[in-house]
């Protein structure tokens, strides 16, 4: 998993690489956007390590159901911090 920030459809939004980097989670689908700590990558980071592990549990959960995942192709990546 690697943290990302990207645009789809003109929005920034935080997600993660999987899949050899083919596809990105995106959290605000996976999560629905009322997850503060998800906002963007400072809020994740300042969210502390209990929002990371909801990260990976969110990954997790997006490459068994395919919830929230968006094909890479189809995004712009984005410096991670601005």
């Amino acid at each position: 998993m690697r943290l990302v920030t990207f645009t789809a459809v003109g929005d920034e939004r935080l997600g993660a690489l999987v899949a050899g980097d083919r596809w990105i989670v995106d959290f605000a689908i996976a999560l629905g956007d009322s997850e503060p700590g998800f906002a963007s990558m400072q809020a994740l980071i300042e969210a502390g390590p209990p929002a990371l592990d909801r990260a990976r549990a969110t990954v997790a959960d997006a490459r068994r159901t395919g919830r929230g995942m968006i094909d890479a192709a189809a995004i712009r990546l984005l410096a991670p911090l601005p």
